[in-house]
């Protein structure tokens, strides 16, 4: 407790997006459905083989072979699309929308909404730093739909920006958006290999959501919590 009173308190705090702020429950089966749903599709393409094909561009992605860097969603749909001979009438990022609308169902962890309108009470600037194949305005999207969009400054996808956490580019990028130091930025994950290891290392306040109650093992977070309610008693002990 001495050492989260003696804590600068957060001029900014970025959020992670599945599993910290909304709950886990992505559902690729909605997504292949959705996806085919909204194609052009003269082939006949069918589910399995929409499936199939997005394995193997998954299990090679370039990416892979590079520090978390992202393979975009426009250079995957594009390879998928001319293997399987499909076509869309809509934008990519209109096709991102409706992906996002039904595979992101589950709604907010308990809680959040109260969380977010304490931050925001106090004057802290919010913010969102995901690794997701998703546009970042399908998560805006996702977030308006669940009331709490007013409440971040800015959402950053990992998608539209070129690299994944724990890469220290998408944090620097994150901090220069909210115009605060790292010693001035907290930085909220349930992934300790992402989200912490990532923020640890641009000297950013790593904070564990960890709900599950997991054991953490190599890499220490500076705050652990479990909920939301806890997470605002420790914002509140700093000074």
């Amino acid at each position: 407790q001495s050492i989260l009173a003696m804590m600068i308190k957060p001029k900014c705090i970025l959020f992670d997006f599945g599993e910290t702020i909304m709950l886990a429950g992505f559902d690729r089966r909605r997504w292949v459905d959705k996806w085919l749903e909204l194609a052009d599709n003269p082939r006949n393409v069918t589910f399995q083989m929409v499936w199939d094909a997005a394995d193997e561009l998954i299990d090679n992605n370039p990416a892979r072979m590079t520090v978390h860097s992202e393979f975009r969603r426009t250079q995957f749909d594009l390879n998928l699309c001319e293997r399987l001979g499909v076509s869309f009438n809509i934008t990519s990022v209109e096709l991102d929308i409706e992906l996002a609308k039904v595979s992101y169902r589950k709604g907010l962890q308990p809680h959040t909404v109260e969380m977010l309108e304490k931050l925001k009470e106090s004057g802290i600037e919010i913010g969102m730093v995901s690794n997701c194949v998703l546009s970042g305005k399908s998560l805006e999207d996702v977030l308006e739909r669940n009331g709490i969009r007013e409440y971040f400054n800015f959402v950053i996808a990992s998608s539209d920006y070129g690299f994944r956490k724990p890469n220290p580019q998408i944090f620097k990028t994150a901090l220069a958006k909210s115009g605060t130091s790292a010693e001035e930025t907290w930085y909220v994950g349930d992934k300790l290999e992402f989200d912490i290891a990532g923020a640890t290392g641009v000297g950013v306040t790593a904070v564990w959501y960890n709900a599950r109650e997991e054991v953490a093992d190599k890499m220490k977070p500076d705050i652990e919590v479990k909920d939301w309610w806890e997470f605002i008693r420790i914002v509140e002990q700093t000074r």
